[in-house]
Formats: structure tokens, C-alpha cells, sequence
């Protein structure tokens, strides 16, 4: 198992890419990529190793690992797994950026 950090978003929040090294299946855990820069740098990390993404993991449902969960699941169509507990946080996501007077659409 191969494990890449990426660092995103305003709270600093950590994104995980992590990997199969032979078979390059991966799963992509809290992608919390606000910035457009960010994105690119998680496509392009991806691109770069050749992964198939499989999987979107979510640790909890906090705006800040969920930002760029329309993203991921556009651009990989893998499958999003959070506890069933977290549904209320993943509806209201757009309330969640609000708090934090953020101009984010969900």
C-alpha cells in the first residue's frame, strides 16, 4: 500500500491518495481540494502514477474533507463511502459554508 498526503484548502485539511502498487487501484480518503490549483495537482498526481481510482473515502463529512467530493466523483466515478451517520453533514453542506462565510456553491 502506497500513501500520498496532499495538504488543501483554507483549514489545511489533509487529502489521502492511497494505492495498490501492482494492481494501481486506489481510493482517494477526504478530497478536501477547494482551489482549482488543487484539483489539478490531485489529477495530475493521478494521471502521473496511472492509478484507477476505485474508491472515495470519507473519514466524516465536515465541509473542509468534502469540498471536492463533486469533483472526484465527476472526473473518477468511483463509489463514496462515509458512515450513514454523516448523511445530515453531506446534505447540508452549503449551511456548513455558510458558517464559515464561504462563497461555495454545493
Amino acid at each position: 500500500m502506497e500513501i500520498r498526503k496532499l495538504i488543501c484548502n483554507i483549514f489545511e485539511e489533509n487529502t489521502y491518495v492511497m494505492w495498490d502498487k501492482r494492481s494501481r487501484e486506489a481510493a482517494i480518503v477526504d478530497p478536501g481540494m477547494y482551489r482549482e490549483n488543487e484539483r489539478k495537482a490531485l489529477d495530475d498526481f493521478i494521471a502521473a502514477e496511472k492509478l484507477d481510482v476505485k474508491m472515495i473515502l470519507l473519514t466524516h463529512a465536515h465541509l473542509d474533507h468534502t469540498f471536492g467530493l463533486d469533483h472526484t466523483k465527476e472526473v473518477y466515478g468511483a463509489e463514496i463511502i462515509g458512515h450513514v451517520a454523516d448523511a445530515p453533514l453531506l446534505r447540508d453542506r452549503q449551511a456548513q459554508a455558510k458558517m464559515f462565510h464561504l462563497p461555495y456553491r454545493l
